[in-house]
């Protein structure tokens, strides 16, 4: 399921963001930290667009686990 979510995800900022999918895809197989990837491409992001990213993940179906894991580890930047 979690496989599903991260292809979804990748399909929208491909189609999104051309040039944020290539160097996200290329860490990733590089096998760099997702998470790690997640907090610089997030650092310059206020608080409300983060609040926003969350609800329209969360209206995307992503678990309520999921989304607080995502922020737990953002949290701790």
């Amino acid at each position: 399921m979690q496989g599903q979510m991260m292809m979804l995800l990748m399909n929208q900022l491909k189609a999104k963001n051309p040039q944020m999918f290539q160097m996200v895809e290329q860490a990733r197989q590089n096998q760099k930290n997702p998470m790690e990837i997640f907090k610089q491409i997030t650092s310059n992001n206020t608080p409300e667009q983060m609040e926003s990213f969350y609800k329209r993940v969360e209206q995307m179906g992503f678990s309520p686990d999921l989304i607080n894991q995502l922020k737990d580890g953002i949290d701790t930047k």
